[in-house]
């Protein structure tokens, strides 16, 4: 038997409440990353969100000026060329950067922290299968160190084992066999895989969508900055 299991059993036999310490600490770590991912493509979606709703409030913002202080029935004043010049500017920042902006976070950031999220997601789904697998392997074994220590009860006392004795104890000798296989086939891929992400996993995903992020808030940054050195400012300063 592998050594897993006699060390399993032997915590089990001593009354130990952390017997699975490794699976227990890996998983801690793996749910920190899950959580964090998770939380970060909220932040993300919301980032982008803001985003949007500063081009369009910007450019929402400078045709409300332009109502307020251009009258085409009127004789220009000082405050025309620039109304004309912001609105103007904002109007084409609004409706270039917008849809790139949107177009770049769904294809650079969003979908690829959508595709990590389904691969936790099914990970998630083999780690409650080991934890229930476990949690049966732990049964049968407690069960058959009863059965075994009611056996060599009766062996001491002289009772003869009856046939129904004899089935309950192979039936679940049987079931325990059958658990240590499924765990073992379950455990060891699945320690790899939790390891894995924390370990070198996050920094390969993780690392390229921070630069990504960091192109697209320059790009956002470099557009808005070009559009208002754009604008014919005529020297105003604010009153």
């Amino acid at each position: 038997m592998s050594g897993i299991f006699h060390s399993f059993k032997k915590s089990l036999g001593k009354g130990d409440a952390r017997p699975d310490m490794d699976f227990i600490d890996a998983k801690a770590r793996f749910d920190q990353y899950q959580e964090v991912l998770l939380k970060l493509k909220g932040n993300v979606a919301n980032y982008l969100t803001h985003a949007v709703a500063l081009f369009v409030s910007s450019s929402q913002i400078t045709q409300d000026f332009g109502t307020l202080l251009e009258d085409p029935e009127r004789d220009t004043h000082e405050y025309t060329e620039l109304s004309q010049s912001m609105r103007q500017e904002h109007q084409a920042l609004s409706h270039d950067q917008v849809a790139k902006l949107q177009h770049a976070f769904s294809t650079t950031l969003l979908s690829e922290i959508d595709a990590e999220c389904v691969r936790n997601s099914e990970l998630s789904k083999r780690v409650a299968r080991r934890i229930e697998v476990f949690g049966e392997l732990g049964y049968y074994q407690k069960k058959v160190n009863e059965l075994r220590d009611e056996r060599n009860a009766r062996a001491n006392k002289g009772k003869t084992e009856s046939a129904s004795d004899q089935e309950k104890f192979e039936r679940n000798q049987k079931k325990l066999a059958e658990f240590e296989v499924t765990f073992a086939e379950i455990n060891s891929k699945l320690m790899a895989d939790l390891r894995q992400v924390w370990d070198s996993q996050r920094i390969v995903k993780m690392g390229p969508l921070l630069v990504r992020f960091l192109q697209q808030e320059r790009k956002l940054a470099d557009g808005y900055a070009a559009a208002l050195a754009n604008i014919k400012e005529k020297g105003f300063v604010t009153p």
